[in-house]
C-alpha cells in the first residue's frame, strides 16, 4: 500500500501537471488565432475538433483498457504485445477512413489537401501517444504519466511559438498547415520513447480477445463522447456562411471548457480507484461519490454560466484576439453544457469501472442521439445555437442514464465481469 504522504504527493503533483496543461493549451490556441485570417482559423478549427475526435475518440480506450486490466491480474509484460497490435489496427483503420472521407473534407468543410493528410498523421501520433500513456498507467507510473502530459504540451508551446513566428514573414496562407504539423511533430516527440516497442512477452490470444472486445466497446463510448463535444466548428463550417464563425465557436467553446480540460487528461486514472471500490463490492460508496458529484456540477454551472455571461466574450478576445468572441449567452450555454458534459464523463467512469462497458456505451449512445434530434430541431434559429443546446441537453440526459445505471449497479451489487461475458 502507498503510504498516505507519498500518495497526496502524487495527487498534487498530477493536479498541476493536468492544470499547467490545460492553461497551456489556451497558450496554443491563441498562438494559432492571432497568426492566421478568419478562414484560417476556421479550418484550423474543424482540424484541431477532427484530431480531437480521432485521438480521444479511437485511442483513449487504448489506454483506460490497459489502465483497467491492470488492476485485475495480467502482467504489464504481457499486455504489451495486445495494447500494440490493437493500436495499430485501429492507427489502419483510420488512416483508411481519412482516405475514404477526403473528398467530404475537401469539398463541404473546405480543408486543403495538406491539412487532410494532417488527420491521417493525427492516426498516427495518437497511436504513439495513448500507447505510451497506457503503458504507464499499467505500472502505475502515475508521474511519469504527468510528467509526459508536461512535455507534450510544452512541446506543442514551443513548437506553435516557431511558426507564430515564422508565420508572418515565411509562411504565408500556410501557417494553419504548418501548425497542425508541429502538433503531430510535438506528440511523437513527446511519446515515442515510452511505447513498449521490444518489451513483450508471447502474444496471449485470450488477453488479446479480452483487451480488443473491450477496446470495441470504448471506441464507441469515446466516439459518442468526442462528436458530442467537438462537432460544432465542424457543423458550424459546413452549415453557416459566415466567415470566422467557426473559429469563433472554437474560441469561445474553449475558454467554456476550462472543466473538461482538466478532468479529459486524467479521466483513465479515475478507473483504478473506482475499480478498486468495485471489486471490493462497495458498490453504496461508488453511488454516494456520483451523487456529490452531480450536485456539485448543479452549483458549479450556475456559477459557471453567469460568469460566461458577464465576462466571457472579454476573456475570449483577450486571449484570442478581437472578433474571436461570440455573444455573452451562448458562451454561457457552452459553460453550463461542459459542466454537465463533465458530469456525464465521471458517471460513465463509474460505469467503466464496474467492468459495464455496455452500460457506458449505452449512456454515451443515448446522449449524442438526443443532441443530435435537439441540433435538428433547433437548427432553424441558427446552427451556433443548435450546436450548443444539442451538446448541453444531450449530456444531460447521457448523464441521467449514466446516473441510473451507477444506482441500480449499487442496488444489485454486482462486482466487474469479464467483457467476453458481457457480449
Amino acid at each position: 500500500m502507498i503510504p498516505s504522504g507519498r500518495a497526496g504527493a502524487r495527487a498534487v503533483h498530477a493536479l498541476t501537471a493536468t492544470v499547467l496543461a490545460g492553461l497551456l493549451t489556451y497558450v496554443v490556441l491563441a498562438l494559432v488565432s492571432r497568426s492566421v485570417s478568419a478562414t484560417e482559423f476556421d479550418q484550423f478549427s474543424v482540424f484541431w475538433s477532427l484530431a480531437l475526435i480521432i485521438g480521444f475518440g479511437f485511442f483513449l480506450p487504448v489506454e483506460q483498457e490497459a489502465a483497467r486490466l491492470s488492476r485485475s491480474g495480467p502482467d504489464e509484460p504481457a499486455l504489451y504485445p495486445v495494447m500494440m497490435r490493437v493500436t495499430a489496427a485501429i492507427v489502419a483503420f483510420v488512416v483508411v477512413l481519412v482516405g475514404i472521407a477526403s473528398p467530404l473534407l475537401h469539398g463541404v468543410l473546405g480543408l486543403p489537401p495538406m491539412l487532410i493528410l494532417a488527420c491521417a498523421l493525427v492516426a498516427v501520433a495518437s497511436g504513439i501517444q495513448f500507447a505510451a500513456r497506457g503503458r504507464l498507467l499499467a505500472e502505475s507510473r502515475t508521474t511519469a504519466f504527468t510528467n509526459v502530459l508536461i512535455a507534450d504540451t510544452i512541446l506543442r508551446v514551443a513548437l506553435f511559438a516557431v511558426v507564430a513566428f515564422a508565420s508572418a514573414t515565411l509562411l504565408g496562407s500556410d501557417a494553419d498547415v504548418a501548425f497542425a504539423f508541429a502538433l503531430i511533430v510535438a506528440i511523437v516527440a513527446a511519446h515515442a520513447w515510452v511505447v513498449p516497442w521490444t518489451r513483450w512477452s508471447p502474444y496471449d490470444p485470450r488477453l488479446g480477445r479480452t483487451f480488443a472486445a473491450a477496446v470495441a466497446f470504448l471506441v464507441g463510448t469515446s466516439l459518442c463522447a468526442q462528436i458530442l463535444v467537438n462537432a460544432g466548428p465542424i457543423l458550424i463550417k459546413a452549415l453557416a456562411d459566415s466567415p470566422g464563425l467557426a473559429g469563433a465557436f472554437q474560441a469561445s467553446s474553449t475558454l467554456a471548457r476550462i472543466p473538461l480540460a482538466m478532468i479529459t487528461p486524467i479521466q483513465a486514472m479515475l478507473v483504478g480507484p473506482l475499480a478498486a471500490l468495485a471489486v471490493a463490492g462497495d458498490h453504496a460508496q461508488v453511488e454516494r461519490m456520483m451523487r456529490r458529484v452531480a450536485f456539485a456540477a448543479l452549483g458549479l454551472a450556475a456559477v459557471g454560466g453567469l460568469v460566461g455571461w458577464l465576462a466571457g466574450p472579454w476573456l475570449v478576445e483577450l486571449i484570442f484576439g478581437p472578433g474571436r468572441a461570440l455573444s455573452g449567452p451562448d458562451i454561457a450555454l457552452l459553460v453550463i453544457g461542459v459542466v454537465v458534459h463533465v458530469t456525464l464523463i465521471i458517471l460513465t467512469q463509474a460505469v467503466i469501472a464496474t467492468g459495464r462497458h455496455r452500460g457506458a456505451l449505452i449512456a454515451w449512445a443515448i446522449a449524442l442521439f438526443a443532441g443530435a434530434v435537439v441540433f435538428v430541431a433547433t437548427l432553424p434559429a441558427g446552427p451556433v445555437l443548435a450546436v450548443e443546446l444539442g451538446f448541453g441537453i444531450g449530456s444531460l440526459i447521457g448523464a441521467l442514464v449514466a446516473y441510473a445505471l451507477v444506482a441500480r449497479l449499487a442496488r444489485v451489487g454486482h462486482v466487474p465481469e469479464p467483457i467476453e461475458e458481457e457480449g
